[in-house]
């Protein structure tokens, strides 16, 4: 139907009660002229107001609103029992639901992972799907609209197939009925993970040389180093490497999709297979081979890690806690196949046999150790840790810890409080190389700084310890996942920061540049990061070989206050961090001066 101009049909008196109107149109109420709104700041409201009076008829969703306004406006003379049949909407979402979010567009009462509460997509900013029970609210997934639209369906279905959706709070018929819209919704059509239709060994086309080459213009010969990509298996009889159960299960629907969307981000079609866990090393190696065919004079080497099992403080194995685990024996076999890539390990610090497998590691060539302390549940400033540090500065290796917030291995569940980029302080006083990854980009933490314990963003800790001159040469960060549109105001803040950039590296924190939801070059134009006409250069060039696109787009990206870009000594990384030696890192920046 066509909405009336509310600026035509509404006296002044109305059109200064409510702000963001989007329909309007003059009605009957009880016998006397009236007029019936719809108005979308922040939630969507429909309101019959008189000119002294107004009563809000509903408060919620664009697509009930929009449902709701059109079924009055088609009818034009509106009763108390229209009203009142209306208003057992608010059975379907409380108050409680409709404050915790803006502009919620779909929702539904059902039971995920085994709880009870309201399923809804909200569109303020930028769309989000979240499941809310009466305890907490949990945010699914943060994208595009039609991107949570389409996870929201299929999350749907799942519980009818389980028959979880709990029928007693649909709405009537006669309301459904009455609410039948005269205009459609949009269809949705998605392709929820990357479908890299092209072979990343073979050329790509001529429209996409210009940018890939500008994006390595200063870089001289010396390979790209990226610092952050995991490798994944599922294969426990084979290679050793698992994920948890629940993370395949349709009872656990938001960590089934979480899990399809890394895997086909993997490039796994067959997760049966055997040989499933060195296909996805194998993949990455080709997507890496990919850069040289296509430019000869260059090369990515990959540092590969490996993730851990959870521990308890005793030492105790505690497999139930434990999302994933990637041996390290694994990597390094799997490393020593492909020159382009380098080992790490990951070694939970309340391991009883802790020292020992770092030692092993060490003799095996491996200089690096990765940790999540968020959802390996641990401490790094434990007194436990000491020991491990203590042999960490013995072997002259660099930790990579993730900190800030933690929310794709999520399986088991994750303490945040553990991502406090102030809690590596225990490893630096040890005089242990700590690499920082994602910048502290993500999530709040409490400030242990301040007597008050206020909590503060992540990043602004991350930056307090990069400016402790003390910190100088034992402190660096990663800048991995800060394409992730969720991330981009912090990937502004670390390009307006030069004056820390000669300590970063690069990182593609693989295989996440593979899922289109997480990284949108459409976004990074937005932030004014990109040029708009390079987005659908990028995308062009993502569908043969998302590595190659993010690295392009990290290159190129510049600050739109301040005009800054990262240097090329962010792309070489730091050779010191992985113990090579002296003569390597002379010979590596004399290449990027040529």
């Amino acid at each position: 139907m066509a909405y009336d101009d509310p600026l035509l049909i509404l006296p002044d008196a109305v059109l200064c009660r409510h702000a963001s109107i989007t329909a309007a149109c003059e009605v009957t109420w009880k016998g006397s002229k009236a007029y019936l709104g719809w108005s979308s700041l922040i939630l969507n409201k429909v309101w019959l107001d008189t000119e002294t009076n107004s009563r809000v008829i509903y408060l919620g969703g664009s697509a009930s609103a929009q449902k709701i306004y059109n079924g009055f406006a088609a009818r034009r003379n509106i009763n108390e029992a229209d009203l009142a049949m209306v208003e057992q909407i608010g059975k379907v979402l409380p108050g409680w639901v409709t404050r915790a979010h803006g502009s919620i567009s779909k929702w539904e009462y059902v039971t995920l992972d085994h709880k009870k509460g309201y399923l809804g997509i909200s569109s303020f900013l930028y769309s989000k799907l979240w499941f809310d029970t009466e305890e907490e609210s949990v945010t699914i997934v943060t994208g595009s609209q039609q991107e949570c639209l389409d996870m929201y369906a299929q999350l749907l279905e799942i519980a009818k197939q389980h028959a979880l959706i709990h029928d007693s709070d649909d709405l009537p018929a006669d309301l459904q009925d009455f609410l039948e819209c005269d205009e459609p919704l949009s269809p949705v059509c998605v392709t929820i993970n990357g479908n890299f239709t092209l072979d990343p060994r073979k050329p790509l086309s001529d429209v996409t040389l210009p940018l890939i080459e500008k994006a390595f213009r200063g870089l001289g010969s010396a390979p790209v180093y990226d610092f952050h990509a995991h490798c994944v298996g599922v294969q426990k009889d084979v290679t050793g490497c698992c994920v948890h159960s629940d993370a395949f299960s349709w009872l656990h629907p938001v960590n089934k999709i979480k899990q399809m969307l890394f895997m086909k981000g993997l490039g796994v079609k067959d997760l049966t297979s055997s040989t499933i866990d060195y296909e996805m090393v194998h993949r990455l190696s080709l997507l890496n081979d990919g850069i040289a065919k296509l430019l000869p004079s260059q090369s990515m080497k990959t540092i590969l890690l490996p993730f851990d099992a959870v521990y308890t403080e005793d030492g105790k194995l505690d497999s139930k806690r434990t999302a994933l685990y990637v041996p390290n024996d694994h990597v390094i076999s799997e490393c020593r196949k492909y020159p382009g890539m380098i080992a790490a390990c990951s070694i939970h610090p309340y391991r009883k046999d802790a020292v020992t497998a770092l030692r092993r590691c060490r003799d095996a060539g491996v200089r690096l150790v990765k940790w999540l302390p968020n959802s390996q549940f641990f401490d790094p400033s434990s007194p436990r840790c000491t020991p491990f540090y203590e042999a960490m500065r013995e072997l002259s290796m660099t930790l990579l810890c993730h900190v800030g917030g933690e929310s794709s291995l999520t399986f088991c569940g994750t303490d945040d409080e553990l991502g406090n980029p102030l809690l590596i302080r225990k490893a630096l006083g040890k005089g242990v190389r700590v690499i920082l990854a994602h910048c502290a980009s993500e999530g709040t933490a409490v400030d242990l700084d301040d007597e008050k314990k206020p909590r503060v963003p992540c990043f602004d800790l991350f930056l307090r310890l990069m400016r402790d001159p003390k910190y100088e040469g034992l402190l660096f960060a990663d800048v991995s996942a800060l394409t992730n549109f969720a991330r981009l105001p912090c990937f502004v803040r670390v390009l307006d920061q030069p004056s820390i950039h000669h300590r970063l590296v690069y990182g593609s924190d693989y295989p996440v540049p593979c899922t289109p939801m997480v990284v949108q070059f459409g976004k990074m134009a937005e932030a004014g990061l990109l040029a708009p006409t390079d987005v659908q250069i990028l995308e062009h060039i993502k569908d043969a070989n998302p590595v190659l696109a993010n690295f392009v787009a990290m290159r190129l990206a510049a600050s739109p206050h301040t005009g800054n870009t990262l240097p090329a000594s962010v792309f070489h990384g730091m050779p010191s961090l992985l113990g090579e030696d002296e003569n390597l890192i002379n010979e590596r920046f004399m290449s990027m001066a040529e």
